[in-house]
């Protein structure tokens, strides 16, 4: 694995964000994506943060590129945050991306009283599995036909507390 780039940056994605989180949902999935419309909704929302990871190295006044996001979704009075997706465009994978904003991710949920992150994940995506298991998420499930094509999903959860 190549190293991330040089200080990456992260953020909460806004309002005006959609349409490049919409776009980088786009090239990294064939099915089962996130909509331009519910990213316009999931960023307005209390119930939703989406961490993006940004090129520090921005050149020229240029915005800085969207490396990866991961969509954190949190219920009111539940200890658990669920990763609903993560994303990491092509020119960022085998970086490191997915496990910065894995480790992200944990401490936005720690800080919103979370004690568990948990996430559904494709049973044939073998590197994703691979990720959240070196990231200490244990697999505790699985769901047949969970997918549209009908794939199944693995679930996988972390104690973070």
């Amino acid at each position: 694995m190549k190293p991330i780039l040089p200080s990456p940056t992260f953020v909460f994605a806004q309002p005006a964000d959609a349409l490049r989180l919409h776009a980088l949902e786009q090239s990294c999935f064939a099915a089962d994506r996130i909509s331009l419309r519910s990213y316009r909704r999931l960023v307005s929302s209390d119930s939703a943060r989406i961490l993006m990871v940004l090129d520090a190295q921005a050149v020229g006044g240029e915005p800085q590129a969207l490396l990866g996001s991961a969509v954190l979704l949190f219920r009111r009075r539940a200890q658990v945050a669920r990763v609903y997706s993560i994303a990491v465009a092509a020119q960022a994978r085998k970086r490191g991306v997915a496990s910065l904003l894995l480790a992200e991710a944990e401490r936005c949920a720690r800080q919103r009283g979370c004690d568990r992150l948990s996430a559904e994940i494709r049973r044939d995506n073998a590197a994703s599995l691979a990720t959240f298991h070196r990231a200490g998420f244990v697999t505790c499930g699985q769901y047949e036909n969970y997918y549209a094509d009908g794939m199944a999903a693995v679930r996988v959860q972390k104690n973070i507390k």
